[in-house]
């Protein structure tokens, strides 16, 4: 893609979003003419001229300034136009964490990479900024392939490390500690989104999730931490169009690497599960139904045998 290609997709797919809550008492209806997402500050200055109890916020998730749009807040002091752009220029409240320096940062990497789980852990409770950048996207720790700290763990083999990170940035709680002033429904979002953004970001250069990193180094632990989470998509591909299954101990070093191809392949299939149907009285024995994956999916309650009346 060129570089012109790249500015018409940026132009297409804006990146900053304003939520715009009107502050409408309960029950009032919200105007048609104000969406629940702007994506200009000249429909916020609009939105906050003709509703003088308006609020808003930028984000850089669409589903975060609808979540802000649509939640009740508390009565505050009305927004003028002419404020707008000035607040807008600042985006959200500020955290109470500042962004880590240089040396900070580096510090952090070599925790993750040498495993140490009690020191990453007090090192995030200290500045949850090492996980989280401003922008809700996870911090960089090495700039050139833009790794994260989950790359970094999976690429070392710490899978205690892996559990301890996506345990934190899975919570909504951390989120609250970052944004004291979010919403508890703004911080499952933000929980959900990065969450996601930990477990299925790609390198940059060769294209690779933390999954096909330990899958290609043979880490099995790590691997089952992470297929453990339902938001990591095993099918992601990378520059030379291999999933992680396909790239099960390519680099893996030792004479284990048989044993450990076993275990990653079973790890890696798409998971299923098998549901066993009964009468609620108990009269008939249960029944079990054929395997199902989750993408297949089943209304609760519908039965995928006939029974003896229905043939």
């Amino acid at each position: 893609m060129s570089e012109g290609d790249d500015a018409r997709s940026a132009g297409n797919h804006p990146s900053t979003f304003y939520g715009v809550n009107l502050g409408l008492p309960e029950g009032a209806q919200r105007p048609e003419d104000v969406p629940l997402v702007c994506t200009s500050i000249q429909e916020v200055q609009a939105a906050v001229r003709t509703h003088k109890t308006a609020r808003f916020k930028q984000f850089t998730c669409r589903e975060l300034a609808a979540v802000y749009s649509g939640q009740r807040l508390e009565p505050a002091e009305p927004t003028s136009p002419a404020a707008a752009p000035a607040a807008a220029a600042g985006g959200e409240k500020p955290s109470p964490f500042r962004n880590p320096t240089r040396p900070e940062f580096q510090a952090f990497r070599s925790l993750v990479e040498h495993g140490d789980e009690a020191a990453v852990a007090a090192a995030v409770e200290r500045n949850p900024r090492l996980l989280v950048s401003s922008g809700d996207a996870p911090a960089l720790l090495r700039e050139g392939p833009r790794h994260n700290a989950l790359h970094l763990a999976a690429l070392h083999g710490r899978p205690a490390v892996c559990r301890r990170l996506l345990q934190a940035v899975a919570e909504p709680g951390f989120f609250r500690i970052l944004y004291p002033d979010d919403e508890p429904e703004v911080a499952a979002a933000r929980a959900r989104r990065v969450t996601d953004l930990y477990l299925n970001v790609p390198t940059k250069g060769t294209y690779e999730t933390p999954l096909h990193l330990a899958s290609k180094l043979g880490h099995v632990e790590v691997v089952r931490e992470l297929v453990r989470h339902p938001a990591c998509k095993r099918d992601v591909r990378n520059k030379f169009g291999e999933t992680p299954e396909q790239v099960i101990c390519k680099q893996s070093k030792g004479g284990e690497s048989a044993d450990a191809a076993r275990q990653l392949a079973f790890l890696l299939q798409d998971p299923y599960y098998v549901q066993v149907l009964a009468d609620a009285d108990g009269c008939e024995p249960p029944v079990l139904a054929p395997p199902c994956s989750p993408q297949q999916g089943r209304p609760v309650g519908e039965s995928p045998v006939q029974s003896p009346d229905s043939t």
